[in-house]
This record gives C-alpha cells, structure tokens and sequence, in this order.
C-alpha cells in the first residue's frame, strides 16, 4: 500500500471515531468492540483484523481515524506495524494495546508514532474511550501543523519541503521491496509568463489553482502533486508497474493541464519531464535532476508532451549555460542561425528577416534557443552569443541595401562594455542591422540604456522593440526614446479578424505608431484573414507562418528567389 496523501483525506473529526483493531486473539477483539460500543454508542465504527497483511489491504481501500494494535502479530511486532501505518497514513492515530507492560515497551511505542499506550489487563471502557480521543485530538493538530509548515498556501498543494518527505519515504518503501517504480514528474507551464504579462499576476494565480486542481484530479489519491514555485509542479508516481506505465500516466497529467482554460489566451500547455527509481540515481536531487532535465527535452521537442526516462540524462541533452559551454557549441557546430523574412503586407514583397538561434541537440534537432538562454543570462554569458549572431548576420545577409536584418539584443549585452568596440569594427555593415529589444525588459528610464540606444543609431543601427504590448508600457514611453520599430505582440494578432477588441487596439496603435514616426512589424501572422485585417489596419509589415517559418540560409535564399 503506498502512502497516504492527505490532501485528498477529510482529516479526523467525526463525533465517533472510525476504528481498526489489529489483533491475532478474535477474543480480544470481541471484548473491545462491546466496551466501546458501550462508551461510543450504536454509531460505533468497528473492524477487526487478525493479521498485518489484512490490516494493510483493508487500509488500502478504506478510512480508519484510529488503530489499535497489538504488541506481537506473528512474525511482525505491533511497534514495527506502527511504524510503517503512521509514516504512509499521518492522518490515522495508532495506539498499541498490548498485554506486556514495560517502560521499554512504552519507549518503542512512542518513537515508532504512536499517540498511546494501554495495557489490556488495565483498560476498561472509560479509558479506551479517553485515550482514543485523546489520540484523535493529537493527529489533528500534528496533520494541522504540518499543513502549514508543507503547503503551498496559494493552491494547498505540498511545498518543497513535503515534497521532500514524501519522496523520501517513497524511496524508502521500494528499499523494503513494497512497491514498484517511483516516477518523478517536473512539469512546467509552456508560456505562463506571457499570461502574467498580459492579464495579471491575479490571473495567473487563477491559472495555478486550477492547474493544481487538475493534476489533483489526473492522479491516484496516494499520488503526491506538488508546487516548488513560481508554474513548476512536481508529481510522485508511486507504485508503477514499468515505464510504460509511467508514459500513459505522463501523458495523463498533460491532458489534465490541456483542461485548464486562461481565456482569452487558450488553453493551457505543460512540459513534463519524468525519471525513474531505481534507475535514475540515488538521491532525491539527483532524480529531480534528471527529471528536470527531461522536462527541458519535452520542450526542446516542441513543449506540451512528456519525456520519460529510465536512466541519467542531463549530461546526455544539456544545452550550452556557460560562456565556456557557449563557445564549445559553436565550434562543434551545434549552435545556428535560422531565418523567417519580414513581408510588406500591400505588396507581399520581402523586405527584411529575423535571425533566430536554434542548438542542435546531440539526440535532433534543431531547437529553440529558449530552453538556455535564461541559463547564459545567469552566467552572465549572453553577451557573447548576441554578439556572435551579430557578427554571423553582419558577415553572410546584409547582401542588399534594402534588407533589414532583425537581431535580438539581450538589454545585459547591451550594457556590455566591450559592446561598442565589437560594433564600431564595421560600421558600414551595420546599416541593414535592426537590433531588437524585448519592450518588458528594456528600462527606457535607465540614462545608460538610453545612452547605448543612441550610440546604436549612431552607428547606423536601427533599434527596434519587440514583443510590444506585453509589457503594458503606453506609447508616449516612447515617443521620445531612441527606437524606429514597434513589433505588435503576437497574442494582439491571433485571431485579429475575429477580435473587435484587438482590432481597436492595433488601429489605435498603428494611428499613434505614424503620428511619432515609427514603423510597425506584426508578429505571429499564421491566416490569410489575420493577414487581411492586419493590411487594411494599417499595418505595413507582417511575419508569421503565414508567410514563411524559419529555416536555415540555404533554405530561405531559395524560397526569397521563388517569393
């Protein structure tokens, strides 16, 4: 029987107490039953097993506010029955009930879990009755306390440290050999912070509860769900025969979340990485790890999916996360650039294109460079892949005059101080460079920032903001800030045709965009009717899967000739 999760248990409290009595002498049994019914009353709850492996099947489908055991079950003591019924059932009071009195006893009783001690040659009904209340009262406020210290109080989910526990003590029943696999499942939101962004931190919050809500419903009940922070959730799969078995449950949790609506941006999406004991390590943090690393294959994979492996895999599809890691990939040839052109939407010319990072993992690829340039940022090494794209795309496409080529800029490589010199070393290629900063992360009142924006421009850069409208900035922030593209967030252009509110603001912001002087870039143009209503909006330029995905140089200088 794997443990109890007591998230999904009504913690004791009934007026009469539900009890077990596990003991190898029918007679005593017998006994007890009458003298409680005489306390208790008619409404007494009683069930009486003769052995260990009864008592464990019947806990198994059914709930007992109190056990009472006996001191020796046959090959098993009632101490060591104790201890395994209150470490997989914290919710249930045991008391042992023996009829060998001894200090000793006492001790072993109490260090095993138990909440009480009777003698049966000394027990009577007021006394049963006393110390099973009393028991009972001592479990509430153990459960209630824990509840605290263990939960996550925005969903009730365990926190880091349950979490910890509970893994813990699944590990140790597989030890003793009485369970099968232990899954870990990391799971982390595809997206969530553009939810955030845009509707609110409130919003999100609703999102998370109702994501809790869902994987709560997805699992077994003695399955453990829990929050380690911020959209990452952490489930335990006890108990399972093999991995298939752990891929079917895996693939369960992604369609739970898939349930969760965040109207107006969709449906939900989740990454699932799950590693399996034994197999994937020894330690807690070593299966965590290996499970997180599984969770970033699932999104390398193309996000909403589940990855599970049965041995150590970290090392095997880790992306670049140091400036030593980085410079490695691109000698080995793993990381590229990939293009999608930028298309005037009145005459469906190409009139520029973004260069986008992709690693080539050791297992496919290519892959988004998402999954680690959060991690470079950290390492404080993401000025050197900015740059090398700089350089890569100042080197093979500004080939044409009239070819804006769009290049992300992290605002850390920005403030790099050898930024100005790798930049002023060819100022003749830079004209056709437009730089993109993403507008949530662009402080345009930091007098540094504002200073290296106009070095920029001097240089013939132009700079360009990206994501806008995510980042609930007006447009007089930047009116008079050195900036030449506003690029309209994609989550205003999905669905446009068929979205009044967002059609307003586009055509609002187009009217202001012209009237600072600024050019306007939609992003994330997948139909023909997002196309036609973004054209008669206004909007002079558009990119998208509607006109072209990315793809590697080769690939788009053919489709630019058949364009």
């Amino acid at each position: 029987m794997p443990y109890e999760d007591i998230t999904t248990q009504d913690l004791p409290g009934d007026e009469v107490p539900r009890i077990l009595m596990i003991d190898d002498d029918p007679d005593d049994a017998e006994l007890v039953k009458e003298m409680l019914r005489g306390a208790l009353g008619p409404r007494l709850v009683f069930r009486w097993c003769g052995s260990e492996a009864s008592a464990l099947e019947t806990l198994g489908t059914d709930r007992y506010d109190v056990a009472l055991v006996d001191y020796r079950l046959g090959t098993i003591s009632g101490v060591d029955l104790i201890r395994t019924l209150t470490a997989r059932l914290p919710a249930m009071a045991a008391i042992l009930f023996t009829g060998r009195a001894g200090r000793d006893v006492d001790v072993a009783a109490m260090e095993a879990g138990a909440m009480g001690y009777l003698t049966k040659e000394s027990v009577d009904a007021d006394v049963l009755e006393r110390a099973i209340r009393y028991a009972v009262e001592r479990v509430r406020e153990r459960v209630g306390m824990a509840r605290i210290v263990r939960r996550d109080p925005l969903t009730g989910l365990y926190n880091r440290i349950g979490l910890a526990d509970r893994l813990r003590r699944a590990r140790e029943l597989i030890a003793r050999g009485e369970a099968g696999l232990l899954g870990v499942a990391v799971l982390d939101l595809d997206g969530f912070k553009a939810i955030n962004d845009r509707l609110g931190h409130a919003h999100g919050d609703q999102v998370l509860i109702n994501v809790a809500d869902a994987l709560r419903g997805a699992v077994r009940p003695y399955d453990t769900v829990a929050r380690t922070g911020g959209d990452e959730f952490v489930v335990l799969l006890e108990d399972l025969a093999d991995p298939v078995e752990a891929r079917s449950v895996a693939a369960r949790l992604v369609s739970a979340v898939a349930s969760v609506d965040a109207h107006p941006e969709g449906p939900v999406t989740v990454s699932v990485g799950v590693s399996l004991f034994p197999g994937c390590g020894d330690t807690d943090e070593q299966l965590l790890a290996a499970a997180d690393a599984a969770m970033y294959e699932a999104k390398l994979r193309g996000k909403n999916q589940a990855y599970v492996v049965g041995q150590p895999v970290a090392g095997r599809i880790r992306a670049p996360t140091t400036a030593q890691e980085l410079h490695e990939a691109i000698d080995a040839g793993t990381l590229d650039l990939e293009y999608q052109p930028q298309v005037d939407l009145e005459s469906q010319e190409l009139r520029g294109l973004e260069a986008l990072v992709r690693w080539r993992s050791p297992d496919g690829g290519p892959f988004d460079a998402s999954v680690f340039v959060a991690n470079l940022e950290r390492a404080e090494a993401i000025a050197e892949l900015d740059l090398w794209v700089l350089e890569i795309a100042r080197e093979k496409l500004c080939l044409h005059p009239d070819l804006q080529v769009a290049v992300n800029l992290s605002p850390q490589t920005l403030l790099h101080e050898e930024l100005a010199q790798r930049l002023e070393s060819r100022p003749v290629s830079n004209r056709c460079i437009e730089i993109e900063l993403t507008e949530r992360f662009v402080p345009l009142d930091s007098k540094m920032l504002t200073e290296r924006l106009h070095l920029l421009q001097n240089l013939g850069f132009r700079v360009a903001l990206d994501d806008f409208g995510v980042g609930g900035s007006s447009l007089a922030r930047f009116s008079k800030s050195p900036v030449d593209t506003l690029k309209i967030d994609q989550s205003f252009v999905a669905g446009i045709d068929a979205d009044p509110r967002n059609r307003s603001i586009v055509s609002s912001l187009v009217f202001l965009a012209e009237l600072e002087g600024l050019h306007v870039v939609a992003e994330g143009v997948e139909t023909e009717a997002e196309y036609r209503t973004l054209r008669d909006l206004g909007v002079r330029q558009g990119q998208g899967f509607y006109f072209g995905h990315p793809m590697p140089l080769d690939a788009f200088q053919a489709w630019a000739k058949s364009a």
